[in-house]
């Protein structure tokens, strides 16, 4: 259920063993475009080979100059590399025909002072409480049009939604059987051009809720097996490295996602 949009920011919060951790912020311009910062760990790659994350930042633009596809951005700068910069469009929203997805994430173990909250004047929501030592929270980010109906009522997932000028934002979690690292990672939808890549037109168009459902699943799945992998590499133990192959092996393998 949606909060009272009397305000224009928005932290996405949960709880790891009673303690409040700062997921990411939200946050709505005047001109309408929504920019998503999120917390994503204090670093890229394992240490010695670490980089310090400066920004990872998403914006949703209301793109008024495209009678037909909004545009999001995906900003991430890591310390000593170039600014990187990815974009999607979709139709959903201006069509009113579904939802896009916009970026899914696992947390890490939440226990870096990036993740302390701040004390503001925007909308707090919690999303539950869990011991980091046992599970990690995988997040999916979709959005549509004000009006559009998100009605799947998945089996494995719990469902927010938050409203805004000129869009919705759904967001579905779950949380992995095993404990979180110090190390997040994301998945995020990038669209091509048609002009360069025939047929890549369908990835713009939205998608029903129950795709979105499917979406996150796959999306998830590709999560735990990263996690699994990245226990995996950071173990000098063989038979530990043994018993974690087994589990990536149990892993289901998601069809090619149509992000």
């Amino acid at each position: 259920m949606s909060p009272s949009i009397s305000s224009r920011r928005y932290r996405l919060n949960v709880s790891t063993n009673g303690i409040v951790r700062n997921l990411f912020n939200i946050e709505e311009r005047a001109a309408g475009d929504v920019y998503l910062r999120l917390k994503s760990g204090t670093q890229v790659g394992i240490p010695p080979d670490a980089k310090r994350v400066i920004e990872d930042r998403y914006s949703v633009h209301v793109s008024p100059r495209s009678p037909t596809y909004t545009t999001f951005k995906h900003t991430l700068r890591i310390e000593g590399a170039p600014e990187r910069v990815s974009t999607a469009l979709s139709d959903a929203v201006k069509a009113r025909n579904g939802f896009a997805h916009i970026f899914t994430h696992r947390t890490s173990d939440l226990a870096a002072p990036v993740y302390d909250l701040r004390q503001d004047n925007a909308i707090s929501i919690n999303l539950g409480d869990f011991s980091p030592d046992h599970h990690a929270m995988i997040i999916g980010v979709f959005v549509g049009h004000p009006d559009s109906v998100f009605d799947a009522k998945p089996e494995t997932a719990l469902v927010n939604e938050i409203v805004t000028t000129h869009f919705k934002f759904v967001f579905l979690r779950t949380w992995t059987l095993i404990g979180a690292l110090p190390f997040s990672w994301t998945m995020t939808n990038q669209t091509l051009d048609p002009k360069v890549v025939p047929g890549a037109s369908h990835m713009m168009s939205g998608v029903t809720a129950e795709q979105c459902v499917g979406i996150f699943q796959g999306t998830r799945d590709l999560l735990i097996r990263n996690l699994l992998m990245t226990y995996h590499d950071l173990s000098d133990d063989e038979e530990f490295r043994a018993k974690v192959r087994e589990q990536i092996g149990l892993c289901p393998t998601p069809p090619m996602l149509e992000l």
